[in-house]
């Protein structure tokens, strides 16, 4: 129960810095949204690496239930500072949760994890900071090239930091360097309301099952 509510709070300082930065008028509308789901991500990930698997399970089912409150209350107004329609705050979560039931690899769960937060937040970040000039329209949602290439090049960097560091021997090595990135990079950029975070994280999974990574 100790851990639970350190990590809980741990949780709560990362959204609480969001707010005061969003306050401040630092960061605002998208870059406040990305901000917060970029840090999260990340502190999710690294809580992977010492939390038991039944630990990690329960803080994120109470995470998840933390965030249908705060979707629903709108507690956190950094976060849902955008003029459109989106259930990503809620699948995010959801998938994570899921998961945690599917698997128990710790190596699968942070691939699915950064690939959600940290290459979908920092696709969004800079789409909406350099894409004006290069920017398309996908189901009326804006996209644009360098988006979707700033997703593909984390998306490498996550693979090559997976094969490399996490003592993998995957059958085709080469391949999963490839496809991996070539793939959630393609679902992200076709996925709307906020699906991309359900959509990437069941593309790493199965991409992880299929080439035995």
């Amino acid at each position: 129960m100790i851990l639970v509510i350190l990590w809980a709070f741990g949780a709560f300082c990362v959204l609480s810095l969001c707010e005061f930065l969003f306050k401040r008028k630092i960061i605002r509308g998208e870059y406040a949204r990305k901000f917060a789901h970029i840090a999260l991500g990340i502190y999710l990930a690294v809580s992977c690496l010492y939390l038991s698997w039944d630990q990690l399970r329960l803080l994120i089912v109470v995470g998840f239930f933390g965030a249908v409150a705060m979707h629903f209350l709108k507690l956190f107004k950094s976060i849902y500072d955008i003029d459109r329609s989106s259930w990503g705050d809620l699948l995010g979560p959801l998938t994570f949760a899921v998961l945690s039931f599917v698997t128990t690899s710790r190596v699968l769960f942070i691939a699915v994890v950064l690939h959600v937060a940290l290459a979908d937040g920092l696709a969004a970040i800079v789409g909406v900071r350099y894409g004006k000039n290069n920017g398309y329209k996908v189901f009326g949602y804006n996209k644009s090239i360098v988006g979707t290439f700033t997703f593909f090049c984390t998306s490498l960097i996550i693979m090559t930091a997976v094969l490399s560091f996490a003592s993998i021997h995957a059958p085709h090595p080469e391949l999963s360097l490839v496809a991996v990135p070539l793939a959630t990079a393609a679902i992200e950029n076709i996925a709307i309301f906020g699906v991309d975070n359900l959509l990437i994280s069941v593309t790493v999974y199965g991409l992880f099952s299929l080439l035995k990574i």
